[in-house]
């Protein structure tokens, strides 16, 4: 009876996570100033289905069969681990750097919120690559609003924090586009004339 009592109560509560997405997304700034407080299970289990909605609409844009069906399993899991990860990450740089110890179940919750504006710019970021780096400034925006009013930390460290987040996000993406433009760079430094030169005696030597 009581099992049937959690499940039932899970679903209700879940089913009022869900029905706040959209009011949290008619006014976010307002919204992570007021986070609700869910239990567990609510949080990751709407964190796993935002991962998957948003994973199967990207997957559907590419046109991918592989990706559509390979999205229904690593889409959640994947947005779980980032988010657990930050969450991680904040926990100890608010404690050893901010020195304030902040509850991990609320980093997670204003994580969870503020990673909607990343989900749904990486579902066109595909075609339009420019708009992954604006979700990220947004998610930032929205995790500096939140921190600063419900965990009262530092606004000074705060912004440095995540900028430097931004900023280190963007010199990625870049490195990355170098790389993929580029991808024989490093083939071509080595294939020096006098390496070729070496390779062509030792290809004659074993004629």
């Amino acid at each position: 009876m009581e099992s049937s009592w959690n499940a039932k109560h899970f679903k209700e509560v879940f089913l009022q996570a869900l029905l706040a997405l959209p009011r949290f997304l008619k006014n976010p700034i307002h919204g992570m100033r007021d986070l609700p407080e869910w239990d567990w299970p609510v949080l990751i289990a709407l964190q796993a289905a935002l991962g998957l909605v948003c994973g199967l609409l990207a997957a559907i844009l590419s046109r991918s069969l592989i990706m559509i069906i390979t999205s229904i399993f690593i889409a959640p899991l994947s947005s779980l681990a980032v988010n657990f990860i930050f969450s991680g990450f904040f926990y100890y740089t608010f404690l050893f750097v901010f020195r304030q110890e902040v509850n991990f179940k609320l980093i997670f919750t204003h994580l969870l919120f503020a990673s909607i504006p990343v989900l749904l710019c990486n579902i066109v970021a595909p075609l339009i690559p420019p708009i992954g780096f604006l979700g990220v400034a947004a998610s930032a925006l929205l995790l500096y609003v939140g921190f600063r009013e419900n965990v009262h930390a530092d606004e000074k460290k705060l912004r440095v924090l995540l900028i430097g987040l931004v900023v280190f996000y963007l010199l990625t993406v870049i490195a990355q586009m170098i790389r993929f433009h580029h991808p024989n760079s490093d083939l071509k430094i080595r294939a020096t004339p006098e390496s070729i030169d070496i390779l062509e005696k030792e290809l004659q030597g074993d004629r």
